[in-house]
């Protein structure tokens, strides 16, 4: 599928036991998921974002919300969709420290071993190492990586949170600024290798 709409109480398993599934499956990963569920705690929100839910809606929702959120998820996701201009100047891979980010095969690999990311988290990754040692707010974020969605800034440290675990925040890759963003930087190889 290209997206998939789920709610958080379904017969037989929850969607969160569903997502869960569909996040460790090879074939099924990298496809954006929506939450859409009459829960609106927090706990629920976080439990879902650290899963690799790519948004959260809580009902009710009018069909023109809903259908600008799967629109803007599904542009996310579609990177082909940026400009050709965007997508030849920018690398095919990065290296950086012990973390390698391959841009069209949207893979993850910390010291040669592949991390499983969801879309959300490969995007931020992407977007900070991009811009290594720049610091980079949280609207930027909200902007670049997650396509003007509108997402809190709990969402987006949650994503970081999740993504840090993920790779291992190897030699404090990705540094909190404190009230002003995020900013990846390899503390163990003074340059980047680009290719």
């Amino acid at each position: 599928p290209d997206l998939i709409l789920s709610d958080q109480n379904l017969p037989g398993k929850t969607g969160l036991e569903i997502l869960r599934q569909i996040r460790v499956s090879q074939q099924h990963q990298l496809v954006p998921v929506i939450f859409i569920t009459g829960r609106d705690e927090e706990p629920y929100k976080v439990a879902a974002l650290e899963s690799g839910a790519d948004d959260y809606v809580v009902k009710p929702i009018s069909p023109k919300e809903i259908e600008a959120r799967i629109k803007a998820v599904l542009r996310r996701a579609q990177p082909e969709a940026m400009g050709s201009e965007v997508a030849m100047s920018s690398p095919k891979c990065l290296n950086i420290g012990r973390v390698t980010v391959d841009f069209q095969a949207h893979q993850v690999f910390v010291e040669e071993e592949e991390v499983y990311l969801t879309l959300t988290e490969f995007r931020l990754l992407s977007e900070l190492v991009k811009n290594m040692g720049k610091v980079l707010s949280r609207d930027v974020l909200r902007g670049t990586a997650l396509g003007n969605l509108n997402v809190t800034d709990r969402t987006i440290d949650v994503h970081v949170a999740s993504l840090r675990k993920k790779i291992k925040n190897q030699a404090n890759s990705i540094q909190t600024v404190r009230g002003v963003g995020y900013r990846f930087s390899a503390a163990e190889t003074p340059a980047a290798a680009l290719s």
